[in-house]
């Protein structure tokens, strides 16, 4: 066998362990930083962003999906999350808006998507982009409040929307086990337990943006980001190093 193979997760061991390999090194996806103008181009946004929301101002709070629209990726329980989200939110200032960039491998899954979302609790908060990249892509990234990546995906080895995001400054909601491959039995999509905690996870996550005016920039934690994307603990994930 070869002396050496390069797996980009866990997940992936197996494949050196069919060519025998003699080693295996874990080398996860990277990418440049994508906003190398993040203090004069992004930054100014986030600011403001922060401002609004510790104002108390009416403020509709935007959480981007980007990515395959697939079931096991997450994106119906987010609808869920977002439509829990907003009926708990009546009566304040926020609201949350749902937009959604990314195609679908399904006709049947884009169908029931379409359905879904006209229905009366979220018709007024998704948008559905389509695919998107480019300047298009980068104004999406650089004008939500979070991005949230919610996939149970089995085989998720590293998503790098998720560095994306971070570079832009963006806080990001992922669950526990999506940038590494889990090891235990996901509940199903419908789980009610794992739906409650998505909204949990989301609106812990505005009322933690209402505080700080950016997330985590990758070259500056570059040592930790893996552990900070993992946890729940809003301070972390939302703190500018």
């Amino acid at each position: 066998g070869p002396d050496l193979s390069i797996v980009l997760g866990n997940y992936n061991r197996h494949d050196a362990e069919v060519v025998a390999s003699r080693n295996v090194a874990l080398v996860p996806n990277g990418i440049p930083d994508p906003r190398p103008d993040f203090e004069k181009d992004v930054l100014p946004i986030r600011l403001s962003q922060a401002a609004k929301r510790r104002a108390g101002e009416e403020y509709t709070f935007q959480v981007l999906y980007l990515g395959a629209c697939y079931r096991p990726k997450g994106l119906f329980d987010l609808l869920e999350a977002i439509a829990i989200a907003n009926e708990k939110l009546k009566g304040t200032p926020v609201d949350i808006r749902l937009v959604v960039a990314g195609t679908f491998s399904l006709k049947s899954e884009h169908t029931e998507f379409e359905h879904r979302v006209r229905q009366s609790d979220l018709i007024n908060w998704v948008e559905y982009k389509g695919f998107v990249s480019g300047d298009e892509k980068r104004g999406l990234l650089r004008n939500s409040d979070c991005l949230c990546f919610p996939t149970y995906y089995e085989a998720e080895s590293f998503g790098l929307v998720v560095i994306e995001a971070m570079a832009h400054g963006l806080p990001v909601i992922v669950n526990r086990n999506d940038i590494r491959i889990p090891t235990r039995h996901q509940p199903e999509p419908e789980d009610e337990s794992r739906l409650l905690t998505l909204d949990a996870r989301l609106t812990a996550k505005l009322q933690c943006a209402r505080r700080v005016g950016q997330g985590p920039r990758l070259p500056r934690v570059a040592d930790q980001f893996l552990n900070e994307l993992a946890s729940d603990d809003c301070a972390q994930a939302g703190t500018a190093v």
